[in-house]
């Protein structure tokens, strides 16, 4: 698609006055520089799914490059790729390999991209963060690291090294769902099956 048709479409959706803070936007990729400005100047809520992306061919989402024009960015899972920590390794490394520079998306803006920002994206102002009056979504992550855990590498290491099996435990509005790496309340290999039967139903097996 040529840059002068890419801008049209920019400009057309400007007039119908349908973009503002309000709006959310799916993966947001191929995005011309003319869209990326757009986006930003009208406080777009976006969520990117890095791994989703490659998965079909459809490319980078210039997820830096939105957040320094001002969208608000979280990220997510869509299809088959539904590991959450593997959509953050693939947030922070991705942009590294693409703008070569290995100080692009450093942990700290993932992990922000990951929690806070992902609830703004959905408005939610009372999730995302650890704070009085918010919800007591948590995680707690096994440290058991191979190399040595400091306050300045933590956050990227987490990325890393982590996975959904090192989630040791897990509470919900206050309310823990797992411990120690049990789950509470529930029969895992239950849930499974519901899963299992459900998945089957949606893709008509």
């Amino acid at each position: 698609m040529s840059e002068e048709i890419r801008s049209a479409h920019d400009e057309h959706y400007e007039s119908l006055g349908v973009l503002d803070e309000t709006t959310m936007a799916s993966q947001c990729v191929q995005l011309s520089p003319n869209e990326v400005e757009i986006v930003g100047s009208h406080g777009i809520r976006v969520t990117t799914m890095p791994l989703s992306n490659c998965e079909v061919g459809g490319g980078y989402a210039p997820v830096p490059e939105m957040q320094r024009s001002g969208a608000i960015v979280g990220l997510g899972t869509d299809g088959y790729v539904a590991n959450f920590f593997a959509s953050l390794r693939g947030a922070f490394l991705m942009h590294k390999a693409r703008l070569l520079d290995p100080r692009a998306m450093p942990g700290r803006v993932v992990w922000q991209m990951a929690t806070e920002d992902s609830a703004r994206t959905m408005g939610l102002s009372d999730a995302g963060v650890i704070r009085p009056g918010a919800s007591a979504d948590i995680i707690a992550i096994d440290l058991d690291l191979p190399t040595p855990v400091r306050a300045h590498n933590l956050l990227d290491q987490l990325i890393l090294w982590r996975d959904a099996d090192h989630v040791d435990s897990v509470m919900c509005a206050g309310r823990w769902l797992k411990r120690d790496h049990v789950v509470l309340n529930a029969d895992p290999a239950e849930l499974l099956a519901k899963t299992s039967e459900a998945a089957s139903r949606l893709w008509g097996v």
